[in-house]
């Protein structure tokens, strides 16, 4: 998005903002009236997750990551003595 001047990008950001703060209380309180309405278990719990969620105290069972890897190094150790037990094992 661009911008014509700083005013109109603060501007903006403040819009975006009250709108986002007000989307996160009603959905925080839609979820706390789910919980203290319902008399499903199951339900009462996904609600309570999904409010951990928004409170960022929910941790991701799943973890994705994409993009490039660079590998800068490769930091070799060897004990002494491992390497010729391993050619032994090898060549029986």
């Amino acid at each position: 998005m661009l911008f014509r001047s700083k005013e109109s990008k603060k501007k903006v950001t403040e819009i975006f903002k009250e709108e986002s703060e007000e989307s996160f209380f009603n959905a925080m309180a839609r979820l706390e009236e789910i919980i203290e309405t319902t008399k499903n278990e199951k339900v009462r719990l996904e609600a309570q997750k999904e409010m951990n969620k928004l409170l960022g105290l929910h941790r991701p069972t799943k973890v994705e990551v994409s993009g490039q890897v660079q590998i800068q190094g490769i930091d070799i150790q060897i004990i002494s003595g491992t390497q010729n037990n391993t050619e032994s094992e090898i060549k029986d």
